[in-house]
Protein backbone atom coordinates (compact mmCIF):
# COMPACT_ATOMS: atom_id res chain seq x y z
CA UNK A 1 0.00 0.00 0.00
CA UNK A 2 3.17 2.27 -0.45
CA UNK A 3 3.64 2.41 3.54
CA UNK A 4 7.47 2.26 4.11
CA UNK A 5 7.33 -0.41 7.31
CA UNK A 6 10.54 1.01 8.94
CA UNK A 7 10.89 -1.21 12.13
CA UNK A 8 8.76 -4.26 13.70
CA UNK A 9 8.94 -4.89 17.46
CA UNK A 10 8.53 -7.97 18.96
CA UNK A 11 8.58 -8.28 23.01
CA UNK A 12 7.18 -10.77 25.84
CA UNK A 13 3.96 -8.78 27.66
CA UNK A 14 5.66 -10.55 30.45
CA UNK A 15 9.67 -9.66 29.69
CA UNK A 16 10.05 -6.40 28.54
CA UNK A 17 11.91 -3.08 29.17
CA UNK A 18 9.68 0.17 27.92
CA UNK A 19 12.24 2.74 28.23
CA UNK A 20 14.34 0.40 25.52
CA UNK A 21 11.01 0.01 23.06
CA UNK A 22 11.15 4.18 23.22
CA UNK A 23 14.28 4.46 22.82
CA UNK A 24 14.22 1.98 19.89
CA UNK A 25 11.02 4.43 18.46
CA UNK A 26 13.28 7.38 19.15
CA UNK A 27 15.98 6.30 16.80
CA UNK A 28 13.82 4.82 14.21
CA UNK A 29 11.67 8.37 14.19
CA UNK A 30 8.77 6.98 12.53
CA UNK A 31 6.05 8.88 11.38
CA UNK A 32 3.15 6.25 12.71
CA UNK A 33 3.31 3.94 14.73
CA UNK A 34 1.26 1.24 14.88
CA UNK A 35 0.55 -0.59 18.90
CA UNK A 36 -0.47 -3.93 19.55
CA UNK A 37 -0.43 -4.21 23.24
CA UNK A 38 -1.83 -5.92 26.08
CA UNK A 39 -3.38 -2.68 29.17
CA UNK A 40 -0.59 -2.57 31.64
CA UNK A 41 2.74 -3.19 28.87
CA UNK A 42 0.42 -0.56 26.42
CA UNK A 43 0.29 1.93 29.32
CA UNK A 44 4.03 1.50 29.95
CA UNK A 45 5.22 2.05 26.54
CA UNK A 46 3.11 5.06 25.65
CA UNK A 47 4.29 6.44 29.13
CA UNK A 48 7.66 6.36 28.05
CA UNK A 49 7.18 7.29 24.46
CA UNK A 50 6.04 10.65 26.39
CA UNK A 51 8.59 10.53 28.40
CA UNK A 52 11.24 10.38 25.73
CA UNK A 53 9.27 12.94 23.77
CA UNK A 54 8.93 10.78 20.59
CA UNK A 55 7.41 12.74 17.69
CA UNK A 56 4.98 11.01 15.78
CA UNK A 57 2.27 12.42 13.37
CA UNK A 58 -0.14 9.52 15.09
CA UNK A 59 -0.28 6.54 17.58
CA UNK A 60 -2.97 3.76 16.71
CA UNK A 61 -3.51 1.32 18.94
CA UNK A 62 -5.38 -1.46 19.12
CA UNK A 63 -5.86 -4.92 21.09
CA UNK A 64 -6.88 -4.82 24.61
CA UNK A 65 -5.02 -1.76 25.59
CA UNK A 66 -6.24 1.39 24.05
CA UNK A 67 -9.74 1.34 23.33
CA UNK A 68 -10.38 0.68 27.02
CA UNK A 69 -11.44 3.42 29.61
CA UNK A 70 -8.46 2.27 31.97
CA UNK A 71 -5.98 3.14 29.32
CA UNK A 72 -6.84 6.71 29.45
CA UNK A 73 -7.67 6.74 33.16
CA UNK A 74 -4.16 6.04 33.48
CA UNK A 75 -3.01 8.21 31.17
CA UNK A 76 -4.63 10.85 31.75
CA UNK A 77 -3.63 13.63 29.38
CA UNK A 78 -1.03 11.72 27.77
CA UNK A 79 -3.70 9.46 26.08
CA UNK A 80 -5.66 12.52 24.66
CA UNK A 81 -5.25 12.26 20.15
CA UNK A 82 -4.28 8.84 20.53
CA UNK A 83 -5.95 6.56 18.02
CA UNK A 84 -7.60 3.04 19.14
CA UNK A 85 -8.54 0.78 16.24
CA UNK A 86 -11.14 -2.14 17.28
CA UNK A 87 -14.75 -3.50 17.47
CA UNK A 88 -17.56 -0.84 18.08
CA UNK A 89 -19.21 -0.59 21.30
CA UNK A 90 -23.35 0.78 21.92
CA UNK A 91 -22.28 4.03 21.01
CA UNK A 92 -22.01 4.26 17.48
CA UNK A 93 -23.52 6.69 15.23
CA UNK A 94 -27.24 5.15 14.35
CA UNK A 95 -26.80 5.92 10.15
CA UNK A 96 -23.87 2.88 10.79
CA UNK A 97 -27.53 0.60 11.64
CA UNK A 98 -30.45 -0.23 9.46
CA UNK A 99 -34.11 -0.31 11.00
CA UNK A 100 -34.36 -3.26 11.86
CA UNK A 101 -30.90 -3.23 13.59
CA UNK A 102 -31.17 -0.03 15.67
CA UNK A 103 -34.87 -2.23 16.75
CA UNK A 104 -32.27 -5.14 17.92
CA UNK A 105 -30.11 -2.58 19.57
CA UNK A 106 -32.63 -1.09 21.47
CA UNK A 107 -34.23 -4.32 22.68
CA UNK A 108 -30.44 -5.66 23.70
CA UNK A 109 -29.39 -2.09 25.84
CA UNK A 110 -33.21 -2.83 27.91
CA UNK A 111 -31.94 -6.15 28.49
CA UNK A 112 -28.44 -5.65 29.62
CA UNK A 113 -28.15 -5.48 33.46
CA UNK A 114 -24.60 -3.74 32.91
CA UNK A 115 -25.58 -0.41 31.82
CA UNK A 116 -23.85 0.68 28.97
CA UNK A 117 -22.83 -1.86 26.41
CA UNK A 118 -18.53 -2.06 25.85
CA UNK A 119 -17.00 -3.42 23.25
CA UNK A 120 -16.95 -7.14 24.82
CA UNK A 121 -20.47 -6.64 25.22
CA UNK A 122 -21.59 -5.80 21.92
CA UNK A 123 -19.04 -8.42 20.61
CA UNK A 124 -20.58 -11.03 22.93
CA UNK A 125 -24.16 -10.20 21.96
CA UNK A 126 -23.45 -10.14 18.02
CA UNK A 127 -21.87 -13.93 18.46
CA UNK A 128 -23.97 -15.28 20.94
CA UNK A 129 -27.26 -14.04 18.53
CA UNK A 130 -25.91 -15.08 15.86
CA UNK A 131 -25.40 -18.59 16.82
CA UNK A 132 -28.88 -18.55 18.93
CA UNK A 133 -30.70 -17.14 16.32
CA UNK A 134 -29.03 -17.21 12.49
CA UNK A 135 -27.21 -21.17 13.10
CA UNK A 136 -28.83 -23.14 15.86
CA UNK A 137 -32.33 -23.11 14.17
CA UNK A 138 -31.13 -23.65 11.13
CA UNK A 139 -28.83 -26.62 12.13
CA UNK A 140 -31.32 -29.29 11.61
CA UNK A 141 -32.68 -32.07 14.27
CA UNK A 142 -29.51 -33.94 14.83
CA UNK A 143 -26.91 -31.02 16.06
CA UNK A 144 -23.60 -31.74 15.12
CA UNK A 145 -20.31 -30.26 14.59
CA UNK A 146 -20.62 -30.79 11.01
CA UNK A 147 -24.63 -29.26 11.08
CA UNK A 148 -23.18 -26.17 12.41
CA UNK A 149 -20.72 -25.47 10.43
CA UNK A 150 -22.68 -25.73 7.34
CA UNK A 151 -26.12 -23.48 8.59
CA UNK A 152 -23.46 -20.88 9.71
CA UNK A 153 -21.57 -20.80 6.10
CA UNK A 154 -25.27 -20.15 4.85
CA UNK A 155 -25.85 -17.06 7.55
CA UNK A 156 -26.69 -13.90 5.40
CA UNK A 157 -27.25 -10.79 7.74
CA UNK A 158 -27.07 -7.66 5.59
CA UNK A 159 -24.29 -4.90 7.22
CA UNK A 160 -26.33 -2.35 9.38
CA UNK A 161 -28.84 -5.23 11.06
CA UNK A 162 -26.10 -6.39 13.74
CA UNK A 163 -25.90 -4.14 16.81
CA UNK A 164 -22.39 -2.92 15.64
CA UNK A 165 -23.45 -1.94 12.53
CA UNK A 166 -21.37 -4.86 10.81
CA UNK A 167 -23.11 -7.92 9.30
CA UNK A 168 -22.46 -11.78 9.06
CA UNK A 169 -21.20 -13.23 5.91
CA UNK A 170 -18.88 -16.57 6.65
CA UNK A 171 -16.11 -17.05 3.67
CA UNK A 172 -17.09 -20.15 2.20
CA UNK A 173 -14.33 -22.93 1.67
CA UNK A 174 -11.33 -22.40 -0.60
CA UNK A 175 -11.40 -18.42 0.07
CA UNK A 176 -8.40 -16.94 1.43
CA UNK A 177 -10.16 -15.61 4.79
CA UNK A 178 -12.10 -18.94 4.94
CA UNK A 179 -14.28 -19.40 8.22
CA UNK A 180 -14.08 -15.12 8.80
CA UNK A 181 -16.63 -12.98 9.22
CA UNK A 182 -16.38 -10.86 5.82
CA UNK A 183 -18.79 -8.34 6.78
CA UNK A 184 -17.23 -8.24 10.63
CA UNK A 185 -17.64 -4.38 12.10
CA UNK A 186 -14.63 -2.31 13.10
CA UNK A 187 -13.47 1.30 13.61
CA UNK A 188 -10.96 3.99 14.80
CA UNK A 189 -11.49 5.99 17.86
CA UNK A 190 -9.72 8.73 19.13
CA UNK A 191 -9.39 10.25 22.75
CA UNK A 192 -10.35 13.60 22.65
CA UNK A 193 -10.22 14.51 26.01
CA UNK A 194 -9.33 12.34 29.37
CA UNK A 195 -12.31 9.39 29.23
CA UNK A 196 -13.77 10.62 25.95
CA UNK A 197 -13.76 8.48 23.09
CA UNK A 198 -15.58 9.08 20.09
CA UNK A 199 -15.60 7.08 16.69
CA UNK A 200 -13.98 8.92 14.11
CA UNK A 201 -14.01 6.67 10.68
CA UNK A 202 -15.64 4.84 9.21
CA UNK A 203 -17.66 7.81 8.43
CA UNK A 204 -21.12 6.22 8.75
CA UNK A 205 -19.69 5.16 12.53
CA UNK A 206 -18.51 8.34 13.81
CA UNK A 207 -20.26 10.12 16.76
Amino acid sequence: MGINVVDVIEYSPNVYDANVIAARLAQDRPDFLWDVSYLDDGVAIWNAILNRHVMLKAAIGTSSAFCMPEFSRRLGAGSVGVYAADKPDADISQAALSQSGRALLARAQAAYDGGTMDIPSVAGFVGGWTLFHDVLPNAGASISAESIRAAAVKVDVPVGDSINGGGVKFAGPGAPDEGQNVRAAAVVGQWQAVGVMKIVYPPTYAN
